[in-house]
């Protein structure tokens, strides 16, 4: 993929839709928008830290950050400061890795009438678009109300009478530890 390329085409075709009176919104800006709330930038940050594991010197960089910048850092990346360091072949070029397939908005999220179904990603490279997807329905005002009550999990903590049935996952997976240099299997 060209990026230069790859994003003249996407104005395009924003601009085909716009033509024909679409609203065209950018996810990356309704997220920036989304983290004004001071709560969201909260939640966020929180959950980066415990959930994904990032090291508290990131999250203490991205904190500082205003909410567009925040919005970008958390899809773009966050590169590293100074020069490259780490193992990886050429060092680590990123302390909070790039999500490069965020514009695959059908993926991460399903409308159910009014209201939004949030999954989690297979792959590492992913697993942060649910976390992103879920700011955006829960705190953009021009979503309130689109996921159900308990965003987070959307099951039960547990099966009502103590046991799983089979082919509901009733607790979500943990996600793997952080680290932007992580080999692939």
């Amino acid at each position: 993929l060209y990026g230069d390329e790859a994003r003249q085409e996407h104005d395009r075709f924003r601009a085909v839709f716009e033509r024909a009176g679409v609203e065209v919104v950018e996810a990356q800006d309704l997220l920036g928008e989304a983290l004004e709330s001071a709560a969201a930038r909260g939640e966020v940050l929180r959950e980066l830290e415990g959930e994904y594991e990032a090291p508290p010197d990131v999250v203490e960089r991205l904190r500082d950050l205003p909410p567009a910048e925040l919005a970008e850092a958390l899809v773009c990346g966050l590169r590293t400061e100074g020069e490259a360091h780490g193992t990886p072949p050429y060092g680590r070029f990123f302390d909070l890795d790039p999500l490069p397939n965020y514009f695959f908005q059908r993926d991460p999220q399903a409308v159910l009438g009014e209201r939004v179904m949030i999954s989690s990603m297979a792959t590492e490279a992913r697993e942060r678009e649910p976390l992103l997807a879920r700011t955006i329905f829960t705190h953009h005002p021009s979503f309130a109300g689109a996921l159900p009550r308990d965003p987070q999990g959307l099951l039960p903590a547990a099966p009502p009478d103590g046991a799983d049935p089979p082919g509901l996952p009733w607790r979500r997976a943990p996600h793997p530890p952080f680290s932007p240099t992580r080999p692939r299997p």
